[in-house]
């Protein structure tokens, strides 16, 4: 009896050790993903590696999926969710990949990540949504930086005379992947080259703000071109005075009201101006809040630089913005209701 047990314990003891395995999943320090170069068909990818208490960093495995065709899943942020997505690639110790087939131009997409250990436990990072059209020109996503994420790499720097603003946290949480503009110090951006929408054009800007309450009676700009003279030509908005709505800058001299108040939220806008109609059409959180008809003197816009967190007026830097300012896109096409509609479905939180 005594021996059988001694052997039976023998034989238990490699059971226990092997049934002590990792069961713990990988951790993502900082879960956002990132985008570069992107055009209408094919995106890059980067994110962060996980770290694991049990596997090598160099052993871990990322395997990268995406939704859609838009209408795009409600919601991307679940490993259920995501691993019934399309499974696009699979990497080993890696932080970033290019997709380039399976985007159809005037699509909205999630893509995310499920990062394994060599157990197989899981980890998930946030989604990313992406909406694909080959008529955005710039793209200003802050993700660390002020780089132009489009494939026309026109970059933002420090606008002449100006500080440069700091990066906060965005509206996911995620830290430095927005800029906070404050008066006190002007800050300002500004592109390395010049818009390249001029004249009546259309076009379109989509950007994500968040104010701090303008003071009444003072003007704040969130974007601009054109020289700002008065009878030059210029394209932005301002937020005038405590929970303004925005106006349009149109020609230099001319505006149109969205109608509809800015608050202290994260708030996703944009602004279109209709060459063929001279109709200036805004968007709040992805639903159209007026459609305004522009005065003959309508985006006359001259050659100029692009300025996020300023505008000019008689060529001077002014306007200086207060609050954050994330995601910004340049279109040189007006955005239907539908464009807006799924720009915003897989931009918001």
């Amino acid at each position: 009896m005594g021996n059988r047990f001694q052997r039976s314990l023998f034989f238990c003891v490699p059971l226990l050790i092997l049934g002590c395995g990792d069961l713990n999943d990988p951790t993502i320090a900082l879960p956002g993903i990132s985008t570069t170069a992107i055009t209408s068909t094919s995106v890059s990818l980067s994110w962060n590696k996980a770290a694991d208490g049990h596997s090598d960093t160099a052993a871990l495995v990322y395997r990268i999926y995406q939704s859609g065709p838009n209408p795009a899943y409600q919601s991307f942020d679940t490993i259920e969710e995501v691993e019934a997505g399309t499974l696009v690639q699979t990497v080993t110790d890696a932080d970033s990949i290019t997709i380039s087939s399976g985007i159809v131009a005037g699509n909205a997409y999630y893509f995310n990540i499920v990062v394994l250990d060599e157990e197989e436990n899981k980890a998930l990072y946030d989604p990313l949504g992406e909406y694909f059209v080959a008529s955005q020109i710039y793209y200003y996503p802050f993700s660390g930086n002020a780089n132009d994420a489009a494939a026309t790499a026109n970059d933002l720097v420090v606008a002449t005379g100006q500080a440069l603003p700091v990066l906060t946290m965005d509206r996911f949480g995620h830290p430095g992947s927005a800029y906070n503009f404050n008066p006190a110090t002007p800050q300002c951006l500004q592109s390395t080259n010049n818009v390249g929408i001029t004249g009546n054009a259309s076009r379109s800007v989509s950007f994500w703000v968040r104010s701090s309450n303008t003071p009444a009676g003072t003007v704040r700009a969130p974007f601009a071109w054109g020289d700002g003279s008065v009878n030059g030509g210029n394209y932005g908005v301002n937020e005038s005075g405590v929970g303004s709505n925005w106006l349009a800058w149109l020609g230099g001299t001319a505006n149109v009201s969205t109608g509809t108040a800015v608050t202290t939220d994260w708030e996703h806008w944009v602004i279109g101006y209709d060459s063929v109609t001279d109709q200036v059409h805004t968007y709040k959180n992805g639903v159209v809040v007026n459609n305004g008809t522009a005065p003959a003197v309508a985006a006359n816009t001259s050659v100029s630089l692009l300025y996020v967190g300023c505008g000019q007026e008689a060529s001077v830097l002014s306007y200086p913005y207060l609050g954050n300012i994330d995601d910004v896109r340049i279109f040189n096409q007006l955005l239907g209701s539908t464009d807006v509609a799924n720009l915003y479905a897989v931009t918001r939180p």
